[in-house]
């Protein structure tokens, strides 16, 4: 049995059992019970990957799993060499740590999967060792944000002396040719899962590199199987307790907020959300914080909500994705240095941004992702001068089913970090009483 892999797919030749593969591929898609073509029997709400044996090759460690110990694999097409010496001259220019060496080690040697690097770990010198391993290769390095490709672009120029890659957002890269590239890089990998990102990876056909990069490679939307299509499973885990350990994060410390909310509607939850966010007891709250703080930051999710905060805190600062980028680079220049007290951005600061000076990380909206969670948390971690741990503030909101379901996927995945988690009392005073 063979199983030939050309770029994106992967065709198995010889004698198999389809039934028992076909499974293995097959994936209930979230919510399928909503579709039409469900509802209406045109379709079984199952996503299958195995056709005319042929599959997604990011299902290959899937799949020789079922198929067995005997199976071939051969490579079509162009089938890119390391260049030791390039490699090697890369890691002494970049002044790497153990583990950023670890991963790029493990991205060169098996070309397919995810490097699962907790927030801070640096994976952008990481995605850079891996361009530098294959100088004859040009790679397509994608990323969902501007921003994030901005910090990568500061990455490469400083360490890589090659130009073999183009950075682009999975909006731009329809501009280029995909068969080009033999490698395709992406950063903050679950995003891929979307359904126009994922045919943009797909449809670098030649790519024999494919490799993700995240701390949080998962959805909570369900569909991870997309994920594992475009780039296959987790090969290296860095875990943000390590990265404590190391000093190379802060240990933040998690204030929760009980919040009883003064409304139960459980039939919508959208008109619960425009409550939530127009609730002045609450949005004082968030403002009373800032008091007397400085270098915070307060994430946010609806731009109504953020200007509503911004009118309410004095001498903040805003920012959302409607903001030109030059605008953006320099008010994050300006965060850096100590020039503004209150940073209110929405998500587009959320994941993939270096801000290390953050001394304060207020969650105006933390959502019910807990991975959403973790990538927040993960922005005020870095470490810089002066700088020994993070306050961190999360509403628990109470009273309303919505809300509790998300405050419990909250705690839960704080519980699960090991975080150092307390209760903040705001009930009837202006500012904050901790426990």
């Amino acid at each position: 049995m063979i199983i030939k892999i050309k770029g994106n797919i992967a065709k198995i030749s010889g004698n198999y059992d389809i039934a028992s593969l076909n499974k293995a591929l097959t994936f209930k898609s979230p919510n399928y019970w909503f579709s039409p073509a469900y509802k209406s029997g045109v379709w079984d709400g199952r996503v299958k990957f195995l056709k005319n044996n042929k599959f997604p090759v990011g299902f290959l460690q899937r799949a020789t799993k079922i198929l067995g110990k005997d199976v071939k694999i051969e490579y079509i097409g162009n089938y890119p060499k390391v260049n030791l010496n390039n490699l090697t001259e890369y890691l002494d220019r970049a002044n790497l740590r153990d583990y950023q060496i670890d991963a790029i080690k493990c991205g060169i040697k098996n070309r397919l999967g995810i490097i699962n690097l907790a927030a801070n770990a640096g994976k952008s010198r990481c995605i850079a060792g891996i361009i530098s391993a294959f100088p004859q290769s040009q790679f397509l390095v994608l990323a969902h944000r501007i921003d994030i490709l901005t910090e990568l672009q500061e990455t490469f120029d400083e360490f890589l002396t090659i130009q073999n890659y183009e950075l682009s957002t999975f909006q731009s890269a329809k501009k280029y040719d995909l068969i080009q590239f033999n490698g395709v890089l992406v950063d903050e990998v679950q995003t891929v899962a979307a359904n126009t990102f994922y045919k943009i990876v797909s449809s670098c056909v030649n790519a024999n590199i494919r490799l993700g990069f995240s701390a949080t490679p998962k959805r909570s939307d369900g569909k991870d199987y997309y994920i594992e299509a475009a780039v296959g499973k987790p090969i290296i885990k860095l875990e943000q307790s390590k990265l404590i350990e190391k000093g190379i994060s802060v240990k933040p410390k998690i204030y929760l907020i009980p919040y009883k909310v003064d409304f139960i509607d459980d039939k919508s939850y959208s008109r619960a959300e425009d409550m939530l966010i127009n609730d002045k007891k609450r949005n004082q709250i968030i403002a009373d914080l800032c008091k007397n703080r400085n270098e915070v930051m307060i994430l946010f999710r609806r731009i109504d909500h953020g200007k509503i905060l911004h009118n309410l805190i004095p001498d903040s600062v805003y920012i959302d994705g409607n903001d030109i980028k030059s605008k953006r680079d320099k008010i994050k220049k300006d965060f850096k240095k100590g020039k503004i007290k209150v940073l209110l951005s929405s998500n587009i600061f959320d994941t993939g941004v270096n801000l290390n000076n953050i001394k304060t990380l207020i969650l105006a909206w933390a959502g019910k992702s807990p991975f959403g969670l973790t990538q927040k948390i993960g922005r005020a971690l870095r470490n810089c001068k002066g700088k020994d741990s993070v306050e961190v503030f999360c509403f628990a909101e109470l009273g309303n089913k919505y809300f509790e379901q998300h405050t419990k996927i909250r705690v839960d995945e704080l519980t699960k970090e090991k975080y150092d988690i307390r209760i903040c009392d705001v009930f009837g005073k202006s500012g904050c009483k901790y426990d």
